[in-house]
């Protein structure tokens, strides 16, 4: 059943002549970051290789507060969008105001990566059932080692009026820990922006990836 799917996701996104069109998309909530979205769809595109699971692509806009829903999954064959609030790494806001500062990958740096990753395999962890993250990109291609995964915390419970941070992983609240378990791995995740967003000194979701993957 998943080989079928590919094979008409696949076929969806080349029958525009091999472009991702803003009308094939127009189902698309006014809340979800189009630009992103659009540049996560290209790039899945032209690296189909790497992405198994093409039913989904997941989007986090860290230009968001910490408080706010700020990672979408969009399920690309139920045209559905998932949303959820999600944890920065306390090196990307050393004073704790909510929003992320910059991202960084060096390993212990505490920093959230930005880039495309490819999800990996399940396993159970100290947070229990968890989600190993490839990245995609130069900067971000050490994400494995670095230990960056997504996982549920005690800290992202919804009852909390602000979430935590955590040592850079993308985490979650146990209870949509759940889903995204049973809903990502093998799929394209996009990390982008920094907050807030008065004071970014960048275009959004303009950071130049690469559309080759890493040797």
């Amino acid at each position: 059943m998943r080989k079928i799917f590919r094979l008409a996701a696949i076929a969806a996104l080349f029958t525009t002549g091999g472009c991702v069109t803003t009308e094939s998309y127009s189902w698309l909530p006014d809340d979800v970051p189009e630009d992103e979205f659009f540049e996560a769809m290209t790039y899945m595109q032209e690296n189909l290789h790497a992405v198994e699971n093409t039913r989904v692509v997941t989007l986090v806009d860290y230009s968001k507060h910490s408080t706010e829903d700020r990672l979408f999954v969009v399920d690309l064959k139920d045209r559905q969008v998932a949303r959820m609030r999600v944890a920065h790494g306390r090196g990307s806001d050393e004073d704790n105001d909510g929003y992320l500062n910059e991202f960084g990958h060096v390993e212990g740096s505490k920093m959230s990566p930005d880039g495309f990753f490819v999800v990996g395999e399940r396993y159970v962890g100290a947070h229990g059932d968890s989600l190993k993250m490839d990245g995609l990109t130069d900067q971000n291609k050490n994400a494995r080692e670095r230990r960056i995964v997504i996982h549920g915390a005690r800290y992202m419970a919804p009852e909390r009026k602000k979430p935590g941070r955590s040592w850079g992983c993308p985490a979650v609240s146990q209870g949509d820990m759940v889903y995204l378990n049973a809903a990502l791995p093998g799929s394209l995740f996009y990390i982008f922006g920094e907050g807030p967003p008065p004071e970014r000194t960048f275009a959004r979701g303009r950071r130049g990836y690469a559309s080759s993957l890493v040797p």
